[in-house]
Parts: structure tokens; sequence; C-alpha cells
């Protein structure tokens, strides 16, 4: 099973991919990055972070549906914690 990390998880569109990979049986939803708290409720298997490095540690691929700021802070950390990224 692909676990899957989403990165600008407190936007409508990280919303959206969420629900998606819930809904997957190929897939889990493994971690989520936040800068502020969650607005809605998701298993608490999950890992829910601000911490970038737990964040990519506990994934398989990162999907990011963020900002470009927030991006390059993304990319600054997965050059020493690499991961498959789809941005």
């Amino acid at each position: 099973m692909l676990e899957i990390g989403i990165f600008g998880a407190t936007g409508r569109v990280g919303k959206l991919l969420i629900d998606e990979i819930l809904l997957n049986k190929k897939s889990s939803l493994a971690s989520v990055y936040v800068r502020n708290e969650l607005q809605y409720n998701i298993p608490s298997s999950v890992l829910v972070t601000k911490d970038m490095v737990a964040f990519l540690e506990s994934s398989q691929i990162i999907i990011d549906f963020s900002s470009p700021e927030a991006t390059n802070k993304l990319l600054e950390c997965a050059i020493n914690n690499p991961k498959p990224l789809v941005i």
C-alpha cells in the first residue's frame, strides 16, 4: 500500500486530495503537513505535524499543493530527506 503525505493539507484542494486518498484502497494517508490547525477530522492514525522532517520520513511519496514559498521550504528539506514529490 502506498503511504502518501499531503503538503498543503489545510487548503481546499488539499482537503479534496485527502478525501480521495482515504477512499482509495491501494493507498493510505500517512501524514499531513500543516501550518495551522486542520478544520476537519482525519483518522487518528494519520500524522498531523508542523515538523518537516517527521512529515517526510512518515510517507513514501509527497503530494504538494501549497504556495510557491512553502514548496521552496519543502524542497530545501527534501534535499536531505529525499522522497518522490508530486508538485
